[in-house]
């Protein structure tokens, strides 16, 4: 009898949950674009990364996490030093013992350049070095990623930026910088260029003008028999430009009923330190989640005249760096179920406003483009304005 009192009592519990919910939409895929600045170094001298070695970088935090990482021996320690998520390529069963090859001297890594993309809510940072490894055919370029978000820095997996990842293996920097200088645009589409080169190597018959830039001695994708790199007298080592890059971001949200929840349970719940709540009670009306530039993200917003809260796994976002981007800048002014209705192809006639306008906002291919959402809202506010939580 206890046992058939505890799961009715679980399952009142779970419908009372569930009844909160007024509306879901789940795993939304929209195109967006990102903008900001692409700073190419090339390393002037020799930096070479052994294990066993202390790691001293001085200032280099990029290049300190990179050697810390190298070094890393045993689980404990990899879950110390990734915290709560580990990348795929290191949760690999046999991660650590195939790192051992690494304490033989004549393997090592020796850094070649870095990438740094400025979008103005984080930085995403790319050190590509050249892979000394006995069991490679040939040294080779590898590349390691890491975000920043604030101050903190987070070693992730390549995610969207995948493409990039076969480029920067692929390419000479000194012959990127050399192009990208010379190719006198305000801003290089970074997707764009990625997909071009790519295209060499998905079908070498069909060779375009971006194959010059392959790296013959390192890259793991020229089969023609590795040559010396020339040592050429290139001009510049250094290289910052605008840049723009294309994302597909996932989304998922609910709206839910108007029900005062006290701090305490808010705090546990959302995972809220309880010294940011400043009332006792609140009442949460949307939660969405989205995973934008490569990054998870919570929006968190409530009815009344609360202001929203944007937080990571491990930090909150500042709102003005959030209005930076397009995606966070949207789903801030706009009802969750009006976005699902632009997102949508059916029409509704709750919301005859969005079916007017919801051809503007879809490409060619159907998809909804977050772009061209904000400039369609910005552009009928006046129409839109019993959706928007501005």
């Amino acid at each position: 009898m206890k046992k058939l009192i505890i799961a009715f009592f679980s399952l009142i519990t779970s419908a009372n949950v569930y009844s909160q919910i007024e509306f879901e939409g789940n795993n939304l895929i929209v195109t967006s674009e990102s903008e900001g600045k692409l700073t190419i170094e090339k390393y002037t001298k020799d930096f070479i990364i052994k294990r066993n070695n202390e790691c001293d970088f001085e200032n280099e935090v990029y290049e300190e996490k990179l050697c810390q990482s190298f070094n890393l021996r045993t689980q404990e320690e990899l879950k110390k030093f990734f915290g709560n998520e580990i990348p795929k390529i290191y949760k690999k069963e046999d991660y650590l013992k195939k790192m051992l090859i690494y304490d033989d001297y004549k393997n090592y890594y020796k850094l070649d350049s870095k990438y740094i993309f400025d979008n103005s809510v984080n930085k995403e940072v790319f050190i590509k070095y050249i892979n000394y490894n006995e069991v490679f055919p040939k040294p080779v370029y590898s590349v390691f990623y890491i975000q920043q978000n604030s101050h903190d820095l987070m070693v992730k997996d390549m995610g969207e930026n995948f493409d990039l990842g076969f480029f920067l293996l692929g390419t000479s920097t000194d012959k990127t910088i050399d192009y990208l200088s010379n190719l006198k645009l305000n801003k290089v589409d970074i997707t764009s260029l990625c997909t071009d080169y790519l295209g060499n190597i998905k079908d070498p018959s069909k060779k375009n003008k971006l194959f010059d830039l392959t790296d013959e001695e390192y890259s793991p994708f020229y089969n023609e028999g590795s040559q010396k790199n020339e040592k050429k007298n290139f001009l510049t080592r250094e290289i910052q430009i605008n840049y723009k890059k294309t994302y597909h971001d996932k989304i998922s949200g609910v709206v839910l009923k108007k029900i005062d929840i006290s701090k305490n349970e808010f705090s546990e719940k959302y995972r809220i330190p309880l010294n940011m709540i400043k009332k006792d009670s609140l009442s949460v009306k949307e939660v969405i989640k989205v995973n934008v530039l490569n990054n998870d993200y919570t929006i968190i917003k409530f009815y009344g005249a609360d202001p929203p809260l944007i937080k990571t796994d491990f930090d909150f976002l500042n709102m003005d760096l959030a209005k930076k981007n397009i995606v966070l800048s949207v789903l801030l002014k706009i009802n969750f179920e009006v976005f699902v209705n632009f997102y949508s192809n059916e029409t509704n006639k709750k919301f005859p406003e969005v079916v007017a306008l919801r051809p503007s906002v879809k490409d060619s291919d159907g998809a909804l483009n977050i772009n061209k959402l904000g400039e369609i809202i910005e552009k009928n506010k006046v129409k839109l304005a019993k959706y928007l939580d501005e």
